[in-house]
This record gives C-alpha cells, sequence and structure tokens, in this order.
C-alpha cells in the first residue's frame, strides 16, 4: 500500500464534538460530525473505513490535553496510524496560507490537509503506568 492509497482525517476535538474531514485520493472529501465519547470514537472509526473502501486512513487531531487523548487512544487502538500535534503548527499553516477564519469545519478540513502534506509521525499512547503517575497531576490542574 502506497502513500497514494491514503486517506488522510483531520480532527477537530472539542468537549462534547469532533468534527471530521476525510480527504480521499481523487473523490471529494467527506465531512461529519461524531459525539466525544467512546461511542462516538468508534463511529468516526467506522466511517472512515467505509469511504476509505480499503485504503489506509491517517488520522491527525490538535493536542488538547483531555479531550483529544481519549479518542487519540481510541483510534490508535483500532490500527490506524493516528498523529497528534501540537496547535501551534496548525496554526501557522493555516496562516501561511491566508486562512483566517475559523470554523470547526474548517479546521477539520485545514487539518486533514496538514497530515497530507506534512506526514506526522504516528503518535503512541503513553504506557498504563505513565498515564496513572499522570492522572493525579492532571486532576489537580
Amino acid at each position: 500500500m502506497g502513500t497514494a492509497a491514503t486517506c488522510f482525517a483531520g480532527i477537530d476535538v472539542s468537549k462534547d464534538t469532533l468534527d471530521c474531514c476525510l480527504l480521499l485520493p481523487g473523490r471529494k472529501a467527506q465531512e461529519a460530525a461524531f459525539s466525544n465519547d467512546p461511542k462516538g470514537h468508534a463511529a468516526l472509526a467506522a466511517w472512515a473505513d467505509w469511504h476509505a473502501a480499503g485504503a489506509a486512513v491517517h488520522f491527525c487531531l490538535e493536542a488538547t490535553g483531555p479531550y483529544s487523548e481519549a479518542v487519540a487512544t481510541d483510534l490508535a487502538a483500532a490500527g490506524p496510524v493516528v498523529s497528534v500535534v501540537n496547535p501551534t503548527r496548525i496554526k501557522y499553516a493555516a496562516l501561511a496560507r491566508g486562512r483566517g477564519n475559523k470554523t470547526d469545519k474548517a479546521d477539520a478540513r485545514l487539518i486533514a490537509t496538514y497530515a497530507e502534506r506534512e506526514r506526522p509521525p504516528a503518535w503512541h499512547p503513553p504506557a498504563p503506568e505513565v498515564r496513572e503517575l499522570q492522572g493525579p497531576v492532571r486532576a489537580g490542574s
């Protein structure tokens, strides 16, 4: 499977919602929104797989702390490549292209385009013992 067969999914993460844009080589991009909970994460993965029609899917989202960690972990556990990117990189990619208007839908497309162009590295969830240690620190924040 070459890079030409890869679809890129940009996910704009908020507390309750995941706005997604899936770039499909040679076809019209698909957009959808899902709940930011385990059921929504599973629905997002199934939706992307269905539209990708056998092609690999590379998911990309901004690092937004607890809101992005759960979906990134669930998607990575299902097998596809997941990249979690510093939001500043996405912001400057948008500014470089003259895009100043921000909507969740536009952000999802921008993240997908960024992933397609930059091919960010795969993210891997922290080991369970590291997450256990992070729990009390994050809870106190």
